[in-house]
């Protein structure tokens, strides 16, 4: 964007909503991901609250740099690119773009003849840096589109009812903070220069040349409405509000939320198992503490190994004791006597006769 008078050409960034078409536009110093423009458009994007969208631009390096920085501090958004030379991709950016330059124009006129300004107002003056963001506020909430609500109206299903004033307008200013000293004067006078987006709060400049927010203001007469010695010591602009040689205002800033890891060390107390409570009458009192116990009561048991046919005693009573030793501990059975009379053949072994090699001992009849 640039005039007839100045051959200074005026780098604007903006950005429209889809759904709604809130816009945004801001003038920035030079292309690509530099400081303040990663800053207005994260700051646009939390402002229209879609942190999970699409970023969608042209092909040109320095506005992909953008977006991409954009992306990355601000989760759940993408980049796309439009299709080189395809205009009707960013339709909706050049509508709104077009509204924008005749809104601006008309701001600028307006400040001009207010102020009574025989050259015109600078291309580098801070004072259409905030005719800029004042055009697009207006848009955004007084603009009545084909289904006749504004876009404001379109995201927050209501309409705007606070109060404004006229663009680079002299107005009283209450001084923010608490006012301890009761004789000192808590007014002001500077110029207005809009309002913020997100707070409602008023932008006002001091006697410095600095801007701040303020909440409370009051109109001036009409014959004191525009007054050119605070308009000449205008030297705020919203990517550096603050005066050089203002040593009373701190440079605001747009505080975006960081992730930081917690560095309080927090106990995590185990609540004792059902089966492990020491409560009167619970398994701990009764059984005692299994923790002391040997673990190998805890395994099964292994199995015991028979003892070889050359470990066998040499003597035996009765076959019945040979058979058990030779049997797993696992697999005991337990020898019921019988009747004497069922019972074929002696049951007994002729005392001190040696045991065979066999498994089945022999009788002798």
């Amino acid at each position: 964007m640039k005039s007839k008078a100045t051959d200074v050409i005026i780098t604007i960034l903006c950005a429209v909503d889809i759904l709604s078409l809130l816009f945004m536009a801001v003038i920035v110093k030079v292309k690509g991901g530099v400081t303040y423009a990663i800053k207005a458009l994260q700051r646009f994007i939390y402002e229209i609250g879609r942190t999970f969208g699409i970023l969608q631009s042209d092909g040109e390096p320095a506005i992909t740099s953008l977006c991409i920085k954009v992306c990355q501090l601000v989760g759940g958004l993408s980049v796309r690119r439009s299709p080189s030379y395809s205009s009707e991709s960013l339709a909706v950016v050049g509508r709104l773009q077009s509204m924008l330059y005749g809104q601006i124009r008309v701001l600028k006129a307006h400040v001009e003849k207010s102020y009574k300004l025989t050259k015109g107002l600078d291309a580098c003056s801070p004072a259409l840096a905030w005719i800029v963001l004042h055009a697009t506020w207006l848009l955004n909430r007084y603009q009545v589109h084909s289904d006749g609500l504004t876009s404001y109206q379109r995201r927050w299903n209501r309409n705007f009812s606070g109060g404004i004033c006229s663009i680079l307008e002299c107005v009283h200013w209450r001084k923010p903070g608490k006012h301890k000293e009761k004789l000192d004067d808590i007014w002001d006078t500077g110029v207005w220069c809009g309002r913020d987006t997100i707070s409602g709060e008023n932008y006002v400049s001091n006697y410095h040349g600095s801007v701040i927010r303020v909440r409370t203001i009051r109109r001036l007469p009409p014959s004191q409405q525009y007054q050119l010695e605070h308009l000449e010591h205008l030297t705020g602009t919203p990517d550096k509000m603050k005066a050089n040689e203002d040593p009373t205002v701190e440079e605001p800033t747009l505080l975006i939320p960081k992730k930081q890891e917690s560095t309080v060390k927090t106990e995590v107390k185990e609540e004792p198992d059902e089966h492990t409570d020491s409560a009167p009458g619970g398994p701990t009192e009764l059984f005692g503490d299994f923790e002391d116990q040997e673990e190998d009561l805890l395994l099964p048991q292994p199995e015991e190994e028979l003892p070889e046919e050359s470990e066998l005693p040499i003597e035996m009573e009765t076959a019945e004791e040979l058979e058990t030793l030779r049997t797993p501990p696992s697999e005991v059975r337990v020898n019921i006597p019988r009747d004497p009379a069922t019972v074929r053949g002696p049951t007994e072994l002729p005392d001190h006769r040696p045991v065979t090699r066999q498994r089945t001992a022999t009788h002798r009849h």
